[in-house]
């Protein structure tokens, strides 16, 4: 049987909590963002909305398209961690387990004892020693816990974990729908005869919550498609694309003669991609309007960070 402080003190540990052309009204900048994948697709096709950027917009093709880049949270290497040094105790373990296995040895050799006297001082002896021991060895453990404790707390001061969120983005091309309505959650920025920035009333923005709106199911105020630029922040609400239903099974005496012309597939091609499913868009609602890109001006490119 052998006592480890160290072993005690790294369970401890262990139990811790864990701490383009084709652009309408401005081109966005290109930036290393990949798109959607399509198991991604698939998951988007169940959402009612998704929120994000405009950084395309595809009027001139037979689809009108929109592409949104999402933000969204994930864990990556901390680069800057540091492992914090707990400072243990090997010369005093080592120096434990000798004491218990003398002790071992001294309990044997007082068993052997003939002379009940000298025996039952021996074993006294043992026991003072191992109680001695034990107390040694739970303070030794008590002391490199609460040394572990306070790294670990120093580590969530300094924000110092071998993980780290961090924030990326993935970018998402929907169509959009023949009729899709555009609104926005605040008026734009007009001014008045005399100059000053016009504001609205209570009641002015309650009637016009209810323009085209008289069933109050939609958000926010009336908009035009000519508001929808690029750079805004907006919430697409979304209309699920409908799966094809199974292929119906038909009997042998309906099916076709196979064309001999016809070329059969070869087994050893590749299987075709698949399309992906992919929700459209009925609903345009603009929330920030502050980076939208006016026809004819350059954004600003993002700065990329240098790496550690």
């Amino acid at each position: 049987m052998r006592f480890s402080a160290s072993l005690l003190v790294a369970v401890l540990a262990l139990s811790l909590p864990a701490v383009g052309n084709a652009q309408k009204k401005g081109k966005a900048m290109p930036e290393d963002v990949p798109m959607a994948t399509t198991e991604e697709y698939t998951w988007l096709n169940g959402q009612k909305e998704v929120s994000g950027s405009l950084t395309a917009i595809d009027t001139n093709t037979l689809s009108r398209t929109v592409t949104l880049r999402v933000e969204y949270q994930d864990w990556a290497e901390n680069t800057k961690y540091k492992p914090s040094k707990v400072p243990g105790n090997p010369n005093g373990d080592a120096k434990n387990l000798a004491t218990f296995n003398r002790l071992m040895q001294d309990q044997q050799r007082a068993m052997a004892m003939t002379n009940p006297n000298q025996q039952i001082a021996a074993l006294n002896r043992v026991q003072t020693q191992y109680q001695n021991l034990m107390n040694q060895m739970y303070n030794d453990y008590m002391k490199q816990s609460n040394q572990a404790q306070q790294a670990y707390l120093n580590d969530v001061k300094n924000n110092n974990f071998p993980y780290i969120q961090v924030t990326k983005h993935k970018d998402v091309q929907l169509e959009l729908q023949d009729k899709v309505i555009v609104r926005r959650l605040k008026m734009p920025m007009e001014y008045d005869d005399k100059g000053f920035v016009k504001e609205y009333t209570k009641e002015e923005l309650d009637k016009l919550h209810l323009v085209d709106n008289k069933d109050k199911k939609l958000p926010g105020l009336p908009a035009k498609w000519e508001d929808v630029l690029v750079g805004e922040k907006v919430t697409l609400g979304l209309t699920p694309m409908k799966k094809d239903p199974p292929a119906k099974k038909i009997d042998k005496k309906d099916q076709p003669k196979d064309d001999p012309e016809e070329k059969k597939a070869d087994p050893k091609d590749p299987p075709a991609a698949k399309t992906p499913v992919r929700p459209t868009v009925r609903l345009i609602v603009i929330t920030d309007d502050s980076g939208a890109v006016q026809p004819g001006d350059t954004p600003t490119p993002t700065k990329k960070k240098k790496k550690d």
